[in-house]
């Protein structure tokens, strides 16, 4: 088996948790598992270390939860590729989302493996995270409670801890400005109206981080026609 039928064949189980929350969180889970660049990186570059309590801020149904429960339980069935790192199982997960909808889908579908609450990711508990994870839901924050997050998540974090996160880059290209009203469409259905989106160009992205205390790695920018999105992970600066 190669990586990619890996990909194919871990989006099908991960997938499946969700039979029980309804055809659309099922299809959704299926499509975004296996076309999401992010997730075929974390595959085959193993970017969790075993053994994280993870805090998912923004986790919406909870996938990255599914991804990494299917990728234990098919590697511990030896279905597995060479081409890929073994997977990493986690102590605990935490998820956040301010959407009710969403956390209700993966309580049905992943209650007993992790811990899902509707609320304000801002304003999150973080007490006993190894590893925080925000994908595509930063620049939802205004730019002052960007920076007070971010001063959270380095306080909370332990000296082995880490940060990962996915940010649009705001480069003032076409893309980028299409990319914007990609961002605004996703708000609208689901349900945020009009809210305001706080973005910045990548090279800012990285300037805050350092500057509340992080030491940042670019893993990998992933583009289309559509979106310029740059895979980021942090460590707390010795």
């Amino acid at each position: 088996m190669n990586a990619k039928q890996l990909r194919n064949s871990l989006a099908w189980r991960a997938a499946g948790y969700y039979r029980r929350s309804g055809i659309s969180a099922y299809c959704f889970a299926y499509c975004k598992l296996k076309f999401d660049p992010f997730y075929g990186v974390l595959l085959a570059k193993g970017l969790i270390p075993r053994g994280m309590r993870i805090v998912d801020l923004g986790c919406a149904q909870g996938l990255l939860a599914a991804w990494l429960l299917a990728a234990d339980e098919s590697h511990a069935a030896g279905i597995w590729s060479d081409e890929c790192p073994p997977p990493a199982s986690f102590e605990g997960y935490r998820g956040v989302d301010l959407n009710a909808r969403e956390i209700r889908r993966a309580q049905l579908a992943l209650g007993r493996q992790g811990d899902f609450t509707a609320g304000n990711m801002a304003e999150a508990p973080l007490d006993g995270a190894s590893l925080v994870v925000m994908l595509d839901v930063l620049h939802y924050l205004d730019f002052a409670t960007q920076v007070e997050l971010l001063r959270r998540i380095r306080t909370a974090l332990p000296a082995q801890g880490l940060l990962l996160l996915r940010v649009g880059d705001s480069d003032g290209s076409q893309t980028a400005r299409l990319s914007l009203w990609v961002d605004r469409a996703v708000v609208r259905l689901r349900g945020g109206g009009k809210a305001a989106l706080s973005r910045r160009p990548i090279a800012e992205w990285i300037a805050l981080l350092t500057e509340v205390g992080f030491t940042v790695q670019e893993i990998a920018r992933q583009s289309s026609p559509a979106y310029i999105n740059c895979l980021l992970r942090a460590a707390p600066a010795r």
